[in-house]
């Protein structure tokens, strides 16, 4: 048996857990330590009453293989501290928190998922993170996945990611307190053609993405309290984002050597498009309409879409 020393604040030892703990199976309950696979579906964790501070950790670092955490269309409910599931050590690779029947949801903990490091997560598959007080996915690692998520109603941010090579598609953050998504580091995948990520009614920012070399595709963010997408990067490829009824500019930024292309920007409060650079080059389908220039003090009017100071070229 383990102690939670250093895991969480709590009065009861933790104890291994897993479908295979030296040949036994050992149902998980709150503040478990998870060493091999596990399908959450009598397990306390998720059968009984909130937990008090972490719902697990997974911590596995001599596991020949990457465990999966399945939620099973489980609930794993929080008391407003700790994270739902606190991924030190997945595997080889990461490890793969998914949910093969419905959707899996984690409800109220401080943080929904927090994992750092090349071998703590791979991947999140069917997952909903709801009334995280703080962050609902809260990711940093090389290669890894987040498909088919939704998190709801977050304190902070709702998919915070970061780090190299990482994909995150088919996603939706809804009424989260500053950032939707909030994404740095390199050559990230932020979408795909026909599975993109939706931010609606952001208290801040839609997306904020900084970093090198992201493909940002197929983004729609609306209704959010300033900007749509908020851009910082080099090497951007921006393609087929919608920025909707919000509060600020519908896609704004500052980069350098950037690809645009079939953006479109309606209905926001600020300018529509206004992206400027060394680089940032037109690719066009670009447009901008009914946006109202109301945040700026000059008395130019709104900007529909210009790309470094010069109209979009449809």
């Amino acid at each position: 048996m383990l102690l939670a020393a250093g895991l969480w604040a709590g009065p009861v030892a933790a104890k291994l857990c897993g479908d295979s703990v030296d040949g036994h199976d050992v149902p998980c309950a709150c503040g478990d330590v998870v060493v091999s696979s596990v399908t959450l579906t009598d397990d306390p964790v998720v059968k009984g009453g909130a937990c008090p501070h972490d719902g697990l950790v997974v911590r596995a670092p001599d596991s020949p293989r990457a465990l999966t955490i399945d939620l099973h269309g489980a609930t794993l409910r929080g008391s407003g501290s700790g994270v739902g599931l606190r991924v030190v050590a997945g595997g080889p690779g990461g490890a793969r928190v998914i949910s093969s029947a419905g959707v899996g949801t984690i409800a109220g903990f401080l943080d929904g998922i927090v994992a750092r490091g090349g071998d703590a997560l791979g991947q999140v598959q069917d997952i909903t993170v709801t009334d995280s007080v703080r962050d609902g996915l809260r990711v940093a690692g090389n290669s890894f996945e987040v498909r088919r998520a939704v998190v709801r109603s977050a304190g902070r941010d709702g998919f915070a990611l970061s780090g190299r090579g990482f994909q995150i598609v088919q996603s939706q953050a809804s009424d989260c307190g500053r950032y939707g998504y909030f994404v740095m580091g390199t050559t990230a995948q932020i979408g795909l053609a026909g599975a993109g990520n939706v931010a609606e009614r952001s208290g801040e920012l839609g997306f904020n993405v900084m970093g090198v070399g992201h493909i940002l595709a197929d983004c729609t963010a609306s209704l959010g309290r300033k900007a749509g997408l908020h851009l910082q990067a080099t090497q951007l490829d921006v393609r087929g984002c919608r920025a909707l009824d919000n509060g600020g500019d519908g896609i704004e930024g500052l980069g350098n050597y950037w690809q645009m292309s079939g953006n479109v920007a309606l209905r926001n409060a600020g300018d529509g498009i206004r992206v400027r650079g060394v680089g940032v080059v037109d690719g066009g389908g670009n447009h901008g309409a009914d946006n109202r220039g109301e945040d700026h003090s000059r008395a130019r009017g709104a900007i529909q879409c210009a790309i470094s100071g010069a109209p979009c070229a449809l």
